[in-house]
């Protein structure tokens, strides 16, 4: 579902700052519990219905926890996080490491696609990826 997709992902790091103000971190664990109050009213103005606004906040609640929820729309949205955090999360140097990390990171086929083509290319150079 498109505007709960985009929902989630303008909204998903919504309680970072949030979490570093209250608990002096912004790991996901934090922002996952601050994040749901600040963006349900935000929902709530911006005219999404209760039920729009309940798997938003959802999927906000759970976002850095895969396997809590087994929709495609918060695959979609997780998926979407780790195409963007992968390369700072992990060492994409070695290529067969890499494509383990992929099938084990994403949730979607579309997913684990993208983040091959993105960050596996053709020409076997990895090295264009480093910061």
């Amino acid at each position: 579902d498109y505007t709960i997709v985009i929902g989630a992902a303008v909204l998903h790091d919504i309680g970072i700052h949030a979490a570093e103000q209250k608990y002096g971190s912004a790991a996901g664990k934090y922002q996952e519990i601050e994040g749901p109050p600040i963006a349900r009213p935000i929902l709530g103005r911006l005219g999404f219905v209760p039920a729009q606004i309940e798997e938003i906040c959802d999927i906000i609640a759970h976002h850095h926890s895969p396997g809590k929820i087994a929709t495609k729309n918060f695959g979609i949205l997780y998926d979407a996080d780790w195409l963007v955090n992968l390369k700072d999360e992990y060492d994409i140097q070695d290529r067969n490491k890499l494509s383990s990390i992929i099938d084990r990171v994403f949730l979607t086929g579309s997913g684990q696609a993208l983040a091959r083509e993105i960050y596996l290319p053709a020409d076997g150079d990895l090295e264009k990826l480093s910061p």
